[in-house]
């Protein structure tokens, strides 16, 4: 029997252009001014106090960066194996937030109800806990806050990585590394009022392959999984603290005085991607905030 609704096979049709075409999109820049850990630490893109408080003052929008498929596809990848290690692989240890997708309430800083308090839903998702720090007002959102039994609750930041890099990753890479010792200063210096349970000495980075795993040469068992442990570091965090120190001074003053920058010239390669690089060089706006 012949279905009358079915077309004729063309071969002018290509399932993998459309998703190229849909999946290419323009990732609005973060707000100007908001000090996530995540920018303060981005090794792609680094960090400029100076960009920030520009920006401010000429109210300027930082560029917006194109985002090809494959990017987009590897975000998603990562946001949905995070989802799956915070709501179903360790749903029973996880500590942190939890909103209900039914009306909306939000639990806050526990381990997962089984129904929701307010309407008795038992559509419950994991919401990272953000943290604010006082000083500096840099935040930050753990990927995981678990609870194994002991006396403090403990951190882990939570990443995919394609099977080659994952195979020879021998320790954490170093953006990691700066991100995890930025978010136990902003964990330990914010008013949360937990943050006294949580251990801010150390961080747990785990790294889950996005193919099989390979063999553990010392458990002797096939693994998705690299786990590496980030002991807190005051001096290396300090950088990322005076940055945002820096911003936050020059916020209190309106946007009228202004830090220094990261760039030695005009000449740098960062400048291309800066909105407001014209300005800074132009010798009108001399810093007088110093954070290095």
């Amino acid at each position: 029997m012949k279905l009358k609704f079915l077309k004729p096979h063309t071969d002018d049709v290509s399932i993998v252009d459309m998703l190229h075409e849909r999946l290419a999109i323009v990732e609005p820049a973060r707000p100007i001014g908001a000090l996530h850990a995540s920018s303060l630490t981005n090794q792609r893109r680094s960090f400029c106090p100076r960009e920030v408080v520009l920006c401010k003052a000429l109210g300027r929008k930082p560029y917006a960066a194109k985002v090809d498929a494959p990017m987009y596809v590897t975000w998603n990848e990562g946001k949905d194996k995070q989802a799956r290690l915070n709501n179903d692989w360790m749903r029973d240890i996880m500590v942190g937030d939890w909103e209900c997708l039914s009306c909306g309430h939000i639990h806050e800083f526990r381990r997962a109800p089984k129904k929701c308090h307010t309407c008795a839903s038992q559509r419950i998702k994991y919401k990272e806990v953000v943290f604010y720090h006082q000083g500096s007002h840099a935040q930050g959102s753990v990927d995981a806050i678990v609870n194994v039994g002991r006396p403090l609750l403990l951190l882990v930041e939570f990443k995919i990585m394609a099977p080659d890099a994952w195979e020879s990753l021998k320790a954490p890479l170093a953006e990691h590394r700066a991100r995890s010792k930025l978010y136990m200063e902003i964990i330990l210096g914010s008013s949360h009022p937990m943050r006294g349970h949580i251990d801010t000495e150390r961080m747990h980075v785990l790294y889950c392959s996005r193919a099989f795993g390979k063999k553990d040469p010392i458990k002797g068992r096939i693994s998705p999984f690299k786990e590496f442990v980030v002991e807190r570091d005051v001096k290396e965090a300090d950088t990322y603290m005076g940055m945002a120190r820096a911003v936050t001074e020059c916020k209190v003053h309106d946007w009228e005085i202004y830090p220094t920058g990261i760039c030695s010239a005009i000449t740098d390669k960062r400048v291309h991607g800066c909105p407001v690089a014209k300005e800074c060089f132009s010798g009108a706006f001399k810093p007088t905030v110093f954070w290095k």
